[in-house]
């Protein structure tokens, strides 16, 4: 089968990690669907001050994503008290998502070995959060938001995919044979 060869830059010659294309494929494939969802999640939020605005996702009275999207759990970094408003780190939890669903575009092209862990990492905290706005959305906001739980879906299915490459050993790539 085809596979994605990457180096790690470590020792003579470096050792190399092999990811197969499917799974190469499968982290791209994810990663823009997360930057369209999220790109549309920051198209709402914006166009969720123009008034008379209804998105396609709000379907009515308890599902409404533009009323979520422009919430003040909309920027969790504001939220938590990490930046003040208008700090130019003050951004929605869209343009984090656009910078997370980025990074796993990119999984598949970072060399290294430490790169199976910081995924792993990342890809834990992603989760975590997203059981942490599924509970704001659904007992403190009391509303659904198709779009939110679409990232919700995108970042448990990421989620899987690291974890099944980081459970996978590293392998070497096959010697080419001489022709003799």
């Amino acid at each position: 089968p085809l596979q994605l060869i990457t180096p790690t830059g470590e020792g003579p010659g470096g050792v190399w990690l092999r990811m197969s294309v499917l799974r190469a494929v499968t982290f791209v494939f994810l990663g823009v669907c997360g930057i369209c969802v999220s790109l549309y999640a920051i198209h709402v939020e914006e166009m969720a001050k123009v008034p008379g605005y209804v998105a396609s996702c709000d379907f009515g009275k308890f599902a409404s994503c533009s009323r979520v999207l422009s919430s003040e759990y909309s920027h969790f970094l504001r939220w938590a008290g990490a930046v003040p408003r208008n700090h130019p780190l003050d951004v929605s939890n869209a343009v984090l998502g656009v910078m997370f669903y980025v990074l796993i575009v990119l999984f598949p092209l970072i060399p290294g070995r430490g790169k199976r862990l910081g995924y792993l990492l990342m890809c834990t905290l992603s989760l975590a959060f997203s059981v942490f706005l599924a509970y704001i959305l659904y007992f403190i906001l009391v509303d659904f938001c198709a779009v939110c739980v679409s990232t919700y879906v995108l970042n448990t299915l990421i989620f899987l995919a690291v974890l099944r490459e980081y459970r996978s050993p590293p392998t070497a790539p096959k010697a080419k044979k001489k022709a003799t």
